[in-house]
């Protein structure tokens, strides 16, 4: 066989292995790092250990920006609970918890993904479990800071949220961060980021689609802050 054609079956299979191996929860990822892979040098010679290089920078990257972001405020207490799995039927819009009035939960509590990133709030407490309604629920609105320049907006929830409302002429632009400023939550509680800006049908406001920092198909457990009022 062809040596060059060869090689080309081979980085194939390699990287169908991989998709497998390393990158099955995010194809995007994979062809992302397969890329970068290919263009790092080394005459474009493709190896299992330079795969698992650029995965494990691109975990640390991703922990570092999931990290960067305000954790909840010292001087609030948290109760950790696990999340209910309707797999493969999840709602994402609601999710229960093993938590209730048995750890002291009540309605309107403040709920947190991974301790610093605000995911939503309890609706309903049962004795040993509760309701918590999430910002992808498409009835959640609550008012937001966009940047560093505190540029306000409302971010409206579904199953892709967005932040609408915001004044013509900000500036805003990809990647700004978006934290709360509503007073039913910690202020500056860190939401997402800003993926996209585009006008919103008029001339008064723009209209900004939100990224969030997890997938929520991959929550586990959530935090529950207890003495926020």
């Amino acid at each position: 066989m062809n040596p060059l054609k060869a090689s080309v079956i081979g980085m194939i299979i390699l990287a169908a292995t991989a998709v497998v191996f390393f990158f099955g929860k995010d194809i995007f990822s994979f062809f992302e790092n397969f890329r970068a892979a290919l263009l790092s040098g080394g005459g474009g010679e493709l190896s299992y250990r330079r795969l698992l290089d650029f995965r494990l920078a691109a975990e640390s990257a991703s922990s570092e920006q999931k990290s960067s972001a305000s954790p909840v405020a010292s001087g609030f207490t948290t109760v950790e609970a696990e999340v209910f799995s309707d797999y493969p039927f999840n709602n994402f819009s609601r999710l229960t918890i093993a938590a209730g009035s048995d750890k002291g939960l009540k309605a309107g509590m403040p709920v947190f993904e991974g301790g610093n990133i605000l995911l939503g709030k309890i609706v309903s407490v049962g004795s040993r479990t509760s309701e918590v309604e999430t910002f992808f629920d498409p009835s959640w609105k609550s008012s937001v800071f966009i940047g560093g320049e505190k540029i306000k907006g409302l971010l409206s929830g579904g199953s892709s949220p967005s932040v609408d409302f915001i004044p013509k002429g900000s500036d805003v632009s990809s990647g700004m961060q978006i934290t709360n400023s509503d007073s039913a939550y910690p202020i500056d509680a860190f939401i997402g980021s800003v993926n996209a800006v585009e006008n919103a049908g008029n001339s008064l406001w723009l209209q900004a689609t939100v990224k969030i920092p997890f997938d929520l198909s991959n929550v586990n457990d959530v935090f529950v802050v207890t003495n926020f009022d």
